[in-house]
């Protein structure tokens, strides 16, 4: 379909303005007739440039206005989003880049909301998305984490309590996976994903799953999550009901939570949280460097 530009979808890569959740884009003329067309945006993926290593998500902070274009697919998602336009899903899922290596802070930041606002038909859509690339060694970023899978897990849960019929089926999931850390024979690699285990079990938190609090416990004594999320045990346990506030002052909203409800333009880049990656990426090189010491004196 070939846009035009007295096309309401076309306005979009004229707008001056960053894509924030609150924009009206319905005040721009677009409405559900304009699905199709901001598919089409969509998968023009004006956001994506060369960053010298392969496609990656442009930093926008020092964007003029007259390189706002370059926002035009993010607008797309944005309004589809609005419209709650069930037929956008695939193409918002397909945003996500799953084995693909480049930033995906605005991916993370926004489709899984925009996600949940499509209605229930999204689940099995995202479910054949995470079956078609399972998280394995093989599609970790270079710190061995799946934050790919994490922007999935997210977009089930958030769904989930969104639409409250999708919720007995990705409890269900959450906990197939998170059991995976207590099996036998589970691969090293998989103990290693902290920062995908600990999503499984946020989305647990947040759909209240309390009957699989011994699940979590479990989890949490084998070491294999962050706890810079949420602390010890006991304030998982407070969130779910099932103790008392361990500490009135303590935050247990995670990095990927944090922000649900809120109308905040695009992903934050804060220092506070760029140190806090960087401590992790640190102590996450050091836990290595010491278990290769530690199997070298073994020898």
């Amino acid at each position: 379909m070939t846009l035009t530009q007295d096309n309401p979808v076309e306005r979009l890569r004229a707008l001056d303005f960053r894509p924030n959740f609150d924009s009206d884009y319905q005040g721009l003329g677009i409405n559900e007739s304009h699905t199709e067309e901001l598919i089409v945006l969509v998968k023009e993926q004006t956001c994506l440039v060369d960053d010298g290593e392969g496609e990656g998500y442009k930093d926008a902070d020092d964007l003029s206005i007259a390189d706002m274009r370059w926002f035009a697919s993010i607008h797309a998602w944005m309004a589809l989003g609005q419209l709650g336009a069930p037929a956008g899903a695939s193409a918002l899922i397909d945003q996500i880049p799953i084995g693909r290596t480049h930033d995906i802070l605005w991916v993370c930041e926004c489709i899984p909301h925009l996600l949940s606002r499509l209605g229930p038909t999204v689940y099995p859509l995202l479910r054949e998305a995470f079956e078609q690339n399972p998280v394995q060694a093989e599609n970790a970023d270079e710190n061995d984490q799946h934050p790919d899978h994490q922007v999935l897990i997210e977009s089930m849960y958030l769904l989930a309590k969104a639409h409250p019929e999708c919720k007995a089926a990705v409890v269900e999931f959450l906990v197939q996976q998170l059991s995976q850390c207590l099996d036998d024979d589970c691969p090293e690699w998989r103990l290693e994903s902290y920062e995908y285990n600990t999503t499984l079990i946020s989305g647990l938190i947040e759909l209240k799953a309390s009957e699989h609090i011994e699940l979590i416990r479990a989890v949490y004594k084998t070491n294999t999550i962050d706890r810079s999320w949420f602390g010890e045990i006991e304030y998982i346990e407070f969130e779910l009901g099932l103790g008392p506030d361990p500490s009135p002052k303590h935050n247990s909203k995670n990095i990927f939570t944090k922000n649900i409800g809120s109308a905040h333009a695009g992903p934050s880049h804060d220092m506070s949280r760029a140190k806090k990656d960087a401590a992790k990426k640190k102590k996450r090189k050091k836990k290595k460097t010491a278990k290769k010491s530690k199997k070298k004196g073994r020898r």
